[in-house]
């Protein structure tokens, strides 16, 4: 194997489940295996490893099988929020821009 990458079903999550119930927001995160030999094609990683730094705890979250979520708990957005996803000797980090909504007021003069 000579290295991996990562992508997702989606790289921009608008997190408007703080505007009403059932509005979570997810996308899945895919590991995929990178051969030496041009003959041989990329593999998809059963089983990757997904984190999310501390830094990004209030952005969004990821369960155990690398699906990314943002919901109501969450309280911002980012503009390149990272997923670590990991397999072996394998690390990639996989960025996310997080849309999330903020108080406007509309005046008149």
């Amino acid at each position: 194997m000579a290295g991996a990458y990562a992508y997702s079903s989606q790289g921009e999550l608008m997190n408007m489940a703080v505007l009403g119930p059932s509005n979570d927001v997810t996308a899945d995160v895919t590991l995929m295996r990178v051969f030496e030999y041009p003959t041989r094609s990329d593999e998809r990683i059963a089983s990757p490893v997904c984190s999310v730094a501390t830094a990004f705890a209030s952005v969004l979250s990821v369960s155990n099988v690398c699906r990314v979520t943002v919901d109501h708990t969450l309280t911002q957005g980012h503009s390149a929020a990272f997923v670590t996803v990991a397999s072996g000797t394998f690390t990639v980090a996989q960025p996310f821009r997080v849309w999330y909504p903020t108080t406007v007021a509309v005046g008149r003069a």
